[in-house]
């Protein structure tokens, strides 16, 4: 079996496991909303054979930045596209990354935008090249009602 396949059939087993164990409990405030999405993909990685990821403030930052632009642009509010690439945020910021990803999700409720971070990032989070992270969530802030949630990956 080749090794991605291997890697997204564990990413699979480990959302599965999350979700049994409660990880996805709807949560009662936003900062519970927040520590849901660190959890979970603090929970994938840990299923990996990479060391945990570090928690950086600029790379939560650059979440939050990126997360604001989607919602306003759902809103139509917005004067530009959403935030797609993050590093140049990150390099704004200070910080001195080699690379960066940027993954997003929504649902319409928090369990399902926490599942699509996960699921969108099966092949990201494994990637042992990535070493910090960040992560931002909104709750239900758009006048469509999405929950909202973004994860910055930060490597050298």
């Amino acid at each position: 079996m080749k090794h991605h396949v291997r890697q997204g059939l564990h990413l699979f087993t480990t959302i599965t496991a999350a979700a049994a164990v409660g990880v996805f409990r709807p949560p009662s405030a936003a900062a519970d909303f927040a520590d849901h999405l660190r959890d979970a993909v603090m929970q994938v990685r840990d299923g990996t054979s990479c060391g945990s990821l570090r928690p950086e403030p600029l790379a939560d930052q650059t979440a939050a930045i990126a997360i604001r632009s989607t919602d306003t642009y759902l809103d139509h509010n917005a004067r530009v596209v959403p935030v797609s690439d993050p590093l140049p945020i990150l390099k704004d910021l200070g910080l001195n990354a080699g690379k960066a990803k940027l993954l997003q999700g929504a649902g319409k409720t928090e369990t399902d935008a926490i599942k699509a971070i996960l699921i969108t990032g099966y092949k990201d989070l494994p990637d042992c090249s990535y070493t910090a992270y960040g992560t931002s969530a909104l709750q239900y802030s758009n006048t469509n009602g999405w929950f909202l949630t973004a994860v910055v990956l930060v490597g050298s």
